[in-house]
C-alpha cells in the first residue's frame, strides 16, 4: 500500500515538474530528450516493481528511488517557482525619487514652520514631487540653478531647498562646507509609474546592452547619478563581446535637455531612458537592452556566484582593502571598493573604467565556463531579485541562458575606453558654476563606432 502511495505521488510530482521545466524553458531540447528518456525508464522500472510481484530487494530499491526523485523534484520545483516569480516581475514599472527638504542647521525644526516661506526648486523638479510638497505646506517657489539655490540657502535668501537626494550629494562634492551648515528636515520618497514597454524578442544573435551603475545602495528603482556607463556589444554566434567604457564626466548633450552640455553621470538623475538615449546619440547606435545595477547589486551578485579573479594594473589600497598588480581574489565588498577607486590611480577615471571592465570580464568568464550553469543562474536570480532593473523580458533572459547551456562557449572579451581632455565647464544640471568635465576625444568615439559595427556585422564577413 505504501509503495502505491509513493507511486501516485511520483506521478503527480513528475507532471508538475515537467510542466515547470517546460514553463521556465532554459534547458536545451537535446538535454531534455536524453534526461526525459532516462526518467521514463526509471519511472517504468518503479511502476513495474510496485504494480507486479517483485522480490523484496527490488521493491525496496524502487521505493528508495521514488523518495529520492520526489524530494529532488520538490527542491527543484521550489527553485523554478522562485525563478518564474522573478522573471514575471522583471521589468520595472516605476521609478523612485527621493527628495530632501533642506534647511539651515540652526533654523527650522519641523516642516510646519516652513508654511508661507520661500522654497528653492530646480527646473527639473517633477510634478509628483511638487504635489507631495504642496500636500504638506503652502510655500512660495524660487526656481533657479542648483548652485545658485545652494548659495541662496546658505546666505538666507531662501528658507528651504527641495531637491533630489542625488543633487544634494552633488552640492557636497562641490562645496565641502555645505553638509556642516544644513540639515535634512524631511525625506520624501515618491514612486512614479513609468512607461517602459518590453522590447520585442530579437531573432538575431547580435545586440547592444547598456550597463548603468548608479551610486546608491538599496532600492534599485531610485534615480541617481550613473557612475558606471558601459556599452556591451555582443555577438553570440562568434562569441565576441566588446565592452566600451564611457567616463562618468564625459561632456555630452543630455537627451531632451536643451542648452549647454553636461556630465554623462548626471543623465542618471533624469532616469535610465535619458542615459540610454544620450549614449545612443553619442555613439550613433541603437541600444537594445539596458541593465541598471547599484552597490547592493554588485555585492550580492559576486557573493552568490563566488569570489572573482580580477586583474589589476596597479598596487593600491582602497576601502580598507589592498590590491596588488596582477590577479586578485575578490568577494563582493572588495570588488565594490575596487571599481569605485579613482583618486589614487594613475589616469583617474580612465583607470577606474578599466577596472570596471575587468570585473565584468571576470563575471562573464566565471559564469560562461561554469559546468553547473543552471545552479549559477539560480544564484544570480536570487542575488539580483529586486536589485537590478532592465527592459529584458523573461523570454529574452531564458533564451540567453538556454543558448549558453546549449553551447557552453567561452567569450572573447575586448575592452576599450573613450577618452578626452579634462576641463572646467558649465553644465546643464549644476548651472552657473563650472565643474570638472572630460571633453571628448572624437577619434576615440569614431574608433568605438567602427569596432561596434565590426562586432555586429562579423557574421556576414
Amino acid at each position: 500500500m505504501k509503495s502505491k502511495i509513493l507511486l501516485i505521488l511520483l506521478y503527480l510530482v513528475s507532471i508538475v515538474t515537467g510542466y515547470l521545466i517546460h514553463k521556465i524553458n532554459v534547458i536545451p531540447n537535446k538535454y531534455l530528450i536524453v534526461v526525459g528518456i532516462i526518467y521514463l525508464i526509471i519511472i517504468l522500472f518503479i511502476s513495474l516493481a510496485t504494480l507486479t510481484k517483485s522480490n523484496k530487494v527490488i521493491k525496496i530499491i524502487a521505493n528508495i528511488t521514488s523518495i529520492i526523485i520526489i524530494l529532488g523534484s520538490f527542491i527543484l520545483n521550489l527553485y523554478i517557482v522562485k525563478t518564474l516569480g522573478f522573471l514575471n516581475n522583471i521589468v520595472s514599472t516605476y521609478k523612485t525619487e527621493e527628495y530632501y527638504l533642506i534647511v539651515l542647521e540652526n533654523q527650522y525644526n519641523n516642516i510646519d514652520e516652513l508654511n508661507n516661506k520661500n522654497i528653492g526648486l530646480t527646473p527639473s523638479t517633477s510634478a509628483n514631487a511638487l504635489q507631495a510638497l504642496i500636500n504638506m505646506i503652502d510655500y512660495t517657489s524660487v526656481i533657479d540653478d542648483l548652485d545658485v539655490l545652494s548659495e541662496n540657502l546658505l546666505n538666507g535668501e531662501i528658507d528651504g531647498l527641495y531637491i533630489l537626494s542625488s543633487l544634494e550629494e552633488m552640492i557636497e562634492e562641490n562645496n565641502e562646507d555645505f553638509a556642516s551648515q544644513i540639515k535634512i528636515l524631511k525625506t520624501i520618497t515618491i514612486e512614479i509609474s513609468i512607461d517602459n514597454p518590453q522590447v520585442e524578442t530579437k531573432t538575431d544573435e547580435v545586440f547592444n546592452v547598456y550597463i548603468s551603475g548608479i551610486d546608491t545602495y538599496g532600492d534599485i528603482s531610485t534615480v541617481s547619478r550613473s557612475d558606471v556607463n558601459i556599452v556591451a556589444t555582443v555577438n553570440l554566434t562568434t562569441g565576441e563581446i566588446l565592452l566600451i567604457h564611457i567616463p562618468r564626466d564625459y561632456y555630452v548633450y543630455l537627451d531632451g535637455k536643451d542648452g549647454i552640455k553636461d556630465k554623462l553621470t548626471h543623465s542618471g538623475v533624469y532616469g535610465i531612458d535619458c542615459s540610454v538615449a544620450t549614449i545612443e546619440n553619442l555613439l550613433d547606435i541603437d541600444i537594445d537592452y539596458y541593465v541598471k545595477i547599484n552597490f547592493t547589486s554588485l555585492i550580492e551578485l559576486i557573493n552568490k556566484i563566488g569570489d572573482l579573479e580580477v586583474y589589476s594594473d596597479y598596487t593600491f589600497t582602497s576601502g580598507g582593502y589592498t590590491y596588488t598588480k596582477g590577479y586578485n581574489t575578490m568577494n563582493g565588498s572588495k570588488t565594490l571598493a575596487f571599481v569605485r577607486e579613482r583618486y589614487t590611480l594613475p589616469g583617474g577615471d580612465r583607470a577606474r573604467g578599466k577596472n570596471q571592465e575587468r570585473v565584468i570580464e571576470a563575471i562573464i568568464k566565471k559564469v560562461s565556463k561554469s559546468k553547473t550553469l543552471l545552479l549559477d543562474y539560480l544564484n544570480i536570480i536570487d542575488a539580483l531579485n529586486n536589485n537590478f532593473a532592465t527592459n529584458l523580458n523573461s523570454t529574452q533572459i531564458t533564451n540567453l541562458v538556454k543558448n549558453q547551456i546549449n553551447t557552453m562557449q567561452g567569450f572573447n572579451v575586448t575592452s576599450i575606453s573613450l577618452d578626452g581632455v579634462g576641463s572646467m565647464e558649465y553644465t546643464y544640471t549644476y548651472g552657473k558654476s563650472k565643474l570638472y568635465v572630460m571633453v571628448p576625444d572624437e577619434s576615440t568615439i569614431e574608433n568605438a563606432k567602427e569596432m561596434i559595427y565590426n562586432i555586429l556585422n562579423s557574421n556576414n564577413l
